[in-house]
């Protein structure tokens, strides 16, 4: 009977460790999961919180087979190419906006895919504050500025124009796409979690130590608005003065003019066989 009880008591205990070890693994997988998804995904991706840049997560592994989110995830582009139709619905239904290759292994993109199915199925969407409901002119013309360069980012960050482009601003960027319609696509709340954790190879590498304040991302998203729903502010771009090119023109035509009537003076005005001819002249008189 004190052996039996013994026994019990051992096992018991043996049972708790096992359980001890197998809730703090869990706990840390979660916790490395939840790590990588803010670091690689939560920049397009919201998991209950609607859309952003790419679609709301919540409850998409219910949607999806697990092997059909791993292939997508990993390249969506070569996926897209393949024909598969459902990939290839979604690539239409966002524009065909580029998500980058995965830069993590097939273990991390499943831990993560665990991540988001413990969130839960998709619920009810909660109606979403505009995020740029209170901005101003005054953030669009910050935003201008710092788009342009014409600010500077508190954290010494490179100015938008370096990659990018946008109508009316001229000599942008051509390395990465044109922004002008870009809020259409991604609205406040998708520019935002672009710009507080940018997921693309050439954003991460100029801004992983330059990170902009939340006050940057803010009229950066507000002139973004503006651009692509056509409401620029009437004093938003500087009006061009045209003074130096005319009188650059007109200095260059008074230069070449006085070259030209320089030239004509002192043109030779007679023939090179003037002189001998005059001195034949002479000899023959003599």
């Amino acid at each position: 009977m004190v052996l039996l009880k013994f026994l019990i008591k051992r096992n018991y205990n043996y049972l708790l460790l096992g359980l001890i070890i197998v809730t703090f693994h869990q706990n840390a997988f979660c916790q490395d999961a939840e790590s990588i998804f803010k670091k690689s995904c939560a920049s397009c991706h919201s998991i209950g919180g609607g859309k952003l840049i790419g679609p709301d997560l919540q409850g998409i592994t219910y949607k999806r087979e697990s092997d059909w989110l791993v292939k997508f995830i990993k390249n969506s582009q070569s996926f897209i190419s393949s024909g598969d139709v459902d990939a290839v619905a979604i690539g239409k239904e966002y524009n065909n906006s580029i998500m980058p290759p995965a830069t993590i292994s097939d273990v991390e993109i499943n831990s993560v895919l665990a991540f988001i199915e413990s969130k839960g199925a998709a619920g009810p969407k909660k109606k979403k504050v505009d995020y740029l409901l209170k901005a101003t002119d005054e953030n669009v013309i910050k935003g201008y500025r710092l788009f342009t360069g014409k600010d500077q980012f508190i954290n010494g960050g490179s100015a938008c124009i370096a990659c990018h482009n946008v109508t009316n601003v001229g000599n942008g960027g051509w390395l990465a796409k044109d922004l002008t319609m870009s809020y259409n696509t991604m609205k406040g709340e998708g520019i935002k979690a672009l710009l507080s954790s940018p997921a693309f190879p050439a954003m991460t590498n100029a801004y992983s130590n330059n990170i902009m304040e939340e006050t940057e991302i803010y009229n950066l998203a507000a002139y973004l608005r503006s651009t692509a729903t056509f409401k620029v502010p009437s004093n938003l771009y500087e009006p061009k003065s045209y003074s130096k090119f005319y009188f650059l023109g007109f200095s260059g035509f008074l230069f070449l003019a006085i070259l030209f009537f320089a030239g004509w003076f002192f043109r030779k005005k007679q023939s090179v066989n003037h002189e001998i001819f005059k001195r034949q002249l002479r000899t023959e008189k003599k």
